[in-house]
């Protein structure tokens, strides 16, 4: 299994008679979407999946500048095996954004959002995050996060 699912920047440098470059010249920069195949499951398999619900939108309302704020975004399990919650990605640095490992069939899990508005000017913000599960009709799903900065 994949350690990290979604969007993946990493870097390596070349390395020419056994000496390593590491100049920005000689960087190699490799940007990836690691995705689940769910191309093999049966018919069987697919019947018995785990299926994600969740709200598609969290909105924090209005955060004072260089205060933190605090939302739960609850994913539930509405199909049978147990989902696995591969990533919950945001791509800025805004959000922390720790994710239950696994939701059981029947049960929620909680995604405990933090945000930062630390060095933010005021006005109004939006960001997509991707809640990244083993859900294969609905392997990401993105929910929209939004406030205000005053």
């Amino acid at each position: 299994a994949c350690p990290l699912y979604g969007p993946v920047d990493e870097h390596m440098f070349v390395i020419i008679n056994k000496e390593v470059k590491r100049t920005s010249e000689f960087r190699l920069n490799i940007h990836a979407n690691i995705k689940e195949d769910f191309s093999k499951m049966t018919e069987e398999e697919l019947l018995q999946a785990p299926i994600m619900e969740t709200q598609h939108i969290i909105d924090f309302g209005t955060v004072a500048p260089g205060k933190k704020a605090k939302k739960t975004l609850s994913i539930k399990n509405v199909g049978h095996n147990t989902m696995m919650v591969r990533r919950v990605y945001c791509e800025e640095n805004l959000l922390k954004i720790p994710a239950p490992k696994s939701v059981r069939s029947g049960k929620k899990g909680d995604v405990r959002l933090e945000l930062s508005t630390l060095g933010l000017e005021k006005g109004q913000y939006e960001r997509k995050m991707l809640v990244i599960t083993n859900d294969p009709k609905n392997a990401e799903m993105p929910v929209i996060v939004r406030w205000t900065v005053e």
